[in-house]
């Protein structure tokens, strides 16, 4: 596999296991995106692509000896052999998080729990999602659908977006969490909350305003 980092932080962003959490994080190398917010470059960065067996990896998160394991990139989807950690981590009792933006496909019935960046217009790459990733996919409980919002026109086609998709996938009500997270280049966390409050279906499907503790705390 094409590993960029392994280490432990807390999982700053929201997923099944709660934000703030203690988690071994696993970095995957390589992208497909180019979002203007992005905040690991060095995850394209050929410099810092290591290559290591998957039971190399597994031995790194025994080491560091957190329950908790969060995949993140660049973007794990590319891995080929993403499927294969994942059931081993899984067999030696690990809780699994994948954090995925929706321009790869999912990998159906892996045994983790996703979080799926819906990319809007001010990242760059919102004419890359796969709609199918979102319209058709059979999410489990646990599953997050997140977006990270720099302005209003973000905001309004985020709320169009879950709109649709529980108009076209209904099983997305009972399962999902959306959650929004605000570009702190551009929104502040208080604006995007009063926005969140106005939409009367944000309410009633619960969701949630995700802040990167781990930024706010100064830690990896």
């Amino acid at each position: 596999m094409q590993i960029t980092e392994i280490f432990e932080s807390i999982n700053g962003e929201v997923c099944f296991p709660h934000q703030g959490s203690l988690c071994t994080f696993i970095r995957t190398w390589g992208c497909v995106n180019n979002c203007g917010y992005c905040d690991t470059p060095q995850a394209k960065d050929r410099k810092f692509c290591k290559e290591m067996l998957i039971s190399d990896v597994v031995d790194e998160v025994k080491r560091l000896n957190n329950t908790m394991v969060t995949i993140t990139g660049g973007e794990p989807l590319l891995q080929t052999k993403l499927s294969d950690l994942v059931f081993d981590l899984i067999e030696e009792d690990y809780v699994v998080s994948i954090e995925t933006s929706g321009s790869v496909p999912l990998i159906e019935n892996s045994g983790a729990f996703l979080v799926v960046d819906y990319k809007l217009p001010s990242s760059g790459m919102y004419d890359k999602m796969i709609l199918d990733n979102f319209y058709s996919y059979c999410y489990n409980e646990g599953d997050v659908i997140k977006f990270v919002v720099s302005d209003r026109e973000d905001f309004d086609i985020a709320i169009s977006i879950v709109a649709s998709m529980l108009q076209m996938n209904q099983s997305a009500l009972e399962t999902l969490t959306f959650a929004f997270s605000p570009n702190y280049n551009k929104l502040s966390a208080k604006e995007l909350m009063l926005w969140m409050h106005q939409e009367d279906l944000l309410k009633q499907l619960g969701a949630v305003l995700s802040l990167q503790l781990h930024k706010i705390i100064d830690v990896k």
